[in-house]
C-alpha cells in the first residue's frame, strides 16, 4: 500500500515566499524522497488551534482515509497566534500579532491571506485579556492530543514539531506522548539561533526572503 505523507501547519508548512510552492515545500521534497504521495494541509498565517480545524478538512476531503497508508507531519506555528470565527464570511479566522487573516482562499504562491479588517478590535481584545502563558501551552497541549488520540485510533504515524517558538508542557506532560515531539525549534536545527527578523535573513537557509526558508531550508527541513 502506497503511504502518503499529509503535512500541516502555517505559511512554513505551506511553502510561502518559495516560487513553486507545490513543487519545493518541504512536503514534496520529503514525499518524493520517500516515493511517498503527499497532501500539503498548510494553510498561511496560521495559528496552532488552527491545526484543528486543518486536521477535520482533511477527514472532510478524505473520506476514504482509513483505507490508506499515512504518516502525519505538524508543524506548529507561533504561540501568540489564536483562532477565532467570522460569522460574516462563515469561516475561521487566525489572530496573529500583525494581523486577523482569512483562511479561505489561500493563493497558490502562498502570499498572505485576506486580512478581516473588522475583527481587528476582537485581535486587540484577544491580546489583552486572553494572552497567557499558560492558556497558550493549554493550547497546546490540547492540539497535541487530539491529533495523538485520533492517529492512535486509526493507525497513523504522527510527528510534531515548532518552527520558531519551542512549547513546554508542565502542566500537561500527563496528556500527550513527547517522544514524537521533535526537541528544538526547526529555526534552532537550521541555524543554531532562534528565530529573530532581520538577522535571520543572512542565515543560507533563509537568504532571500523576508520571513520563511528557502529552497534550500526546506530541503534541510
Amino acid at each position: 500500500m502506497q503511504t502518503t505523507l499529509v503535512g500541516f501547519g502555517d505559511s512554513w508548512t505551506f511553502g510561502s515566499e518559495l516560487d513553486r510552492p507545490q513543487e519545493q515545500s518541504w512536503v514534496v521534497q520529503l514525499s518524493n524522497m520517500q516515493n511517498w504521495n503527499h497532501i500539503n494541509m498548510g494553510t498561511p498565517a496560521s495559528s496552532i488551534g488552527h491545526l484543528s480545524v486543518q486536521l477535520f478538512d482533511y477527514i472532510k476531503e478524505n473520506p476514504d482515509f482509513e483505507n490508506q497508508h499515512l504518516v502525519f507531519m505538524v508543524g506548529l506555528s507561533g504561540l501568540t497566534r489564536y483562532l477565532s470565527y467570522n460569522n460574516a464570511g462563515n469561516e475561521f479566522v487566525n489572530i496573529t500579532p500583525e494581523a486577523v487573516y482569512s483562511t479561505c482562499n489561500i493563493h497558490k504562491s502562498g502570499r498572505p491571506p485576506e486580512c478581516i479588517d473588522h475583527m481587528k478590535q476582537l485581535a486587540q481584545l484577544t491580546y489583552r485579556q486572553v494572552e497567557d502563558i499558560k492558556y497558550n501551552e493549554f493550547i497546546v497541549a490540547q492540539t497535541i492530543t487530539l491529533f495523538q488520540q485520533f492517529c492512535n485510533y486509526n493507525e497513523i504515524d504522527c510527528l510534531f514539531f515548532s518552527y520558531f517558538d519551542m512549547p513546554t508542557f508542565n502542566n500537561y506532560g500527563h496528556m500527550i506522548t513527547e517522544d514524537y515531539i521533535y526537541p528544538t525549534t526547526i529555526t534552532r536545527a537550521l541555524t543554531g539561533n532562534e528565530y529573530a527578523i532581520p538577522d535571520i535573513r543572512s542565515n543560507e537557509y533563509f537568504e532571500g526572503k523576508l520571513f520563511h526558508p528557502n529552497i534550500n531550508g526546506h530541503e534541510k527541513i
